[in-house]
């Protein structure tokens, strides 16, 4: 009202005047952005003609504006008792907030009708201001409303109210979700809570779900009409959580309640990639389709960052990978929407496009797949970053090597986990000259009793390196 009464003045802004108390600004925003609204203010704040229509009528600006709509369009008499209930208050106190229980008992109650609960003092006071509202003296009959129509309150309180507009969170739940952002939760048993929308004019300031005191229902299309220049359409692209997938859809919203959607036919892409993204941020890097081979090729290229900290080698990190999945991933997801559509992905082809071809070279000849031993048998390398590469190799099939072998231009030793004929770890050594000297006596007295058929010569550095038992080694 006083923002309203200020604009009447011409005055731009309670600055301009001196103030024993001055008007929170916010709240001086927030009762502006509320008479735009309403129609009551301009986008420059400068009050239009119906902001003076409202200012006449000495309710408060929302009701005034409901007045106003209602005298214009043959409702007034519903919409000043509608008025005077909620300036005078409930005068049905219940758990129910149904608007219609009340205006039923008010009707009743001015046909001289036994209305059980209902506070006779209050309904009076409601009477005389509806005579005032509506503009017949206080002497005349009341202006008594008859059949009420549902929607022509519904659309009343919506001139009032726009900012109370709530929707039911899902089909079954008395949960709501008001157009401010706030929750909203129905009393169970009542009536109104069938409603799919409600404009709530009274309730309460609930920390996180608000109650409702007085509220009526209303229904989609009456919610356009009526505020069709502040209803926004637009494309919304988003990851959801439950179906694990991209949606799109044209969403219709009233501030931050959205009224409807419907699914948008031609999204852009760059607004699914992004959705996408997101997702997978959320599921995480596992929802790739990793394997043995991605992995172990990851493996060979983090080491290489490892021991050539120097070089340009690429980051391969679960944190680097999922920091950057826009510049890496990002344009092979055309197309991709949903969490099963990832295994589409060709993921070592991605990821080798992160190295030039010359480097994937380097990569190949400095920290190889595959050792061929002295046995001729091409032993698989195991890589974990920060650590020398693991050769698993029976003991048998490296006699004859006298030096550790290395890799990444000669600088870091294989290390060689020794295997008996069974194939069951015996030592795991970096220093094979060491072993064959010091270790291999030990192991040849231990092992050749219980592995008789196999090849155990005493200088291991002359013997001939095999795969083969001693029966099949001359084949």
């Amino acid at each position: 009202a006083l923002a309203l009464e200020l604009a009447l003045w011409g005055v731009d802004g309670p600055e301009q005047l001196a103030w024993m108390d001055v008007p929170p600004s916010g709240a001086f925003a927030q009762a502006r952005g509320l008479l735009c609204t309403l129609g009551a203010l301009d986008s420059s704040f400068r009050i239009t003609e119906r902001g003076r229509r409202i200012a006449t009528l000495g309710s408060h600006p929302r009701l005034a504006n409901m007045l106003v709509w209602a005298k214009d369009n043959g409702c007034l008499p519903l919409a000043a008792q509608l008025a005077a209930m909620l300036e005078e208050g409930d005068p049905l106190p219940d758990d129910f907030c149904d608007l219609e229980l009340r205006l039923d008992a008010l009707r009743r109650h001015f046909r001289r009708e036994s209305v059980p609960g209902l506070r006779r003092d209050v309904a009076e006071r409601i009477r005389r201001t509806a005579q005032v509202l509506s503009g017949v003296g206080r002497r005349a009959r009341a202006t008594e409303v008859e059949d009420v129509d549902a929607g022509v309150v519904g659309e009343l309180l919506l001139r009032a109210y726009p900012d109370r507009i709530a929707r039911k969170r899902a089909p079954e739940s008395m949960n709501y979700r008001l157009s401010n952002g706030r929750g909203l939760t129905v009393a169970p048993g009542d009536s109104i809570g069938r409603a799919e929308f409600l404009v709530v004019p009274a309730l309460d300031a609930g920390e996180r779900n608000a109650r409702p005191y007085l509220a009526a229902a209303t229904d989609i299309d009456t919610i356009r009409a009526v505020h069709r220049t502040s209803i926004c359409e637009a494309d919304v692209v988003q990851w959801d959580v439950a179906s694990e997938t991209v949606r799109a859809e044209r969403v219709m919203r009233l501030g931050e309640l959205e009224l409807a959607s419907s699914p948008s036919p031609a999204p852009p892409v760059g607004e699914v990639v992004r959705a996408m993204v997101h997702g997978l941020r959320r599921l995480g890097l596992g929802a790739l389709p990793w394997n043995a081979t991605v992995n172990a090729w990851r493996a060979r290229v983090s080491s290489m960052r490892y021991w050539q900290s120097t070089e340009d080698w690429p980051d391969l990190s679960d944190e680097f990978l999922l920091g950057t999945l826009e510049e890496w991933l990002g344009p092979y997801l055309d197309g991709v929407t949903r969490r099963s559509h990832l295994s589409r992905l060709d993921l070592q082809a991605i990821l080798s496009g992160l190295m030039p071809w010359s480097q994937q070279a380097v990569l190949n000849k400095q920290a190889p797949t595959h050792w061929v031993v002295p046995s001729g048998s091409r032993i698989p390398l195991e890589y974990d970053p920060g650590s020398p590469p693991l050769l698993s190799v029976r003991i048998q099939e490296l006699f004859g090597l006298l030096q550790t072998p290395r890799i990444c231009f000669d600088t870091v030793p294989i290390r060689f986990a020794l295997l008996s004929p069974a194939r069951r770890p015996v030592q795991v050594t970096q220093d094979l000259e060491s072993f064959w000297s010091e270790g291999y006596p030990q192991v040849r007295k231990e092992l050749r009793g219980r592995y008789q058929k196999h090849y155990w010569p005493e200088d291991p550095f002359t013997a001939v390196a095999t795969g083969k038992t001693k029966r099949n080694m001359g084949r």
